[in-house]
């Protein structure tokens, strides 16, 4: 089953088991970032091969129950209501090229939307599907000890935190749109969706006007999803 978190809701896409799940019942429960059931939210049956529901930011559990057999379980986290704030603001901050006055006070600007977004994204428990955004984070750390290191023996060192920052903030906009994308690869008009949603065209285009090439960095982010098969 493949579960993407859409502009306005949270999408099942059954379409892989070729019907095998319709008229079947589904239940819908909270859990804890740990995957534990807390308690029932919703339940309905399944009247095609595709099923959105609007739900709160969380962790969640999907079972599907065939024959009086819960047949199907998969947890999933819900964070589309967050990520709409994520996209607008991750635009307006790092695509500011056109703007006038955009610059002043950009670093306070960039730790609040960095602070705000890792304490929501962490609470989801979501960064333990984003192997890229954890690469960039150890990177980063090991950059921060060898300016600790320099700082000790040679003094000031000028680190760049705005350009850290944003390469951060990048890679989580990439890697989040990556997981959407890699999830509906047979499915156009979701694609089309999620790529309108992402604003994915103009954001590609001011990255680029910083000489920044989004396709390198989506290919890592891919090679770093796939699994020991190659999948």
């Amino acid at each position: 089953m493949n579960i993407v978190n859409k502009e306005k809701e949270v999408l099942f896409d059954f379409q892989q088991y070729e019907n095998s799940y319709l008229d079947a019942d589904y239940v819908i429960y909270s859990t804890d970032i740990n995957g534990c059931r807390l308690s029932q939210i919703t339940s309905g049956r399944l009247t095609s091969d595709l099923l959105s529901l609007s739900l709160p930011d969380g962790n969640y559990e999907i079972t599907v129950i065939k024959d009086n057999y819960a047949d199907l379980n998969e947890n999933f986290v819900v964070y589309y209501n967050y990520l709409s704030i994520f996209i607008c603001e991750f635009k307006r901050l790092i695509c500011y090229e056109n703007c006038n006055n955009c610059n002043d006070n950009i670093d306070n600007k960039l730790n609040e939307f960095l602070y705000s977004s890792l304490v929501h994204f962490n609470c989801l428990n979501l960064f333990s599907e984003m192997p890229f955004t954890r690469k960039t984070l150890c990177k980063q750390s090991k950059n921060l000890d060898s300016k600790s290191e320099y700082e000790a023996y040679y003094g000031k060192f000028n680190f760049d935190y705005e350009k850290n920052i944003k390469d951060l903030l990048i890679s989580i906009y990439l890697e989040l749109y990556c997981n959407s994308t890699n999830r509906l690869k047979q499915n156009n008009t979701e694609l089309e969706n999620i790529n309108s949603f992402f604003q994915i065209e103009s954001i590609k285009r001011c990255l680029y006007n910083q000489n920044i090439d989004i396709e390198d960095i989506k290919c890592e982010i891919n090679n770093l999803n796939c699994n020991c098969d190659g999948v």
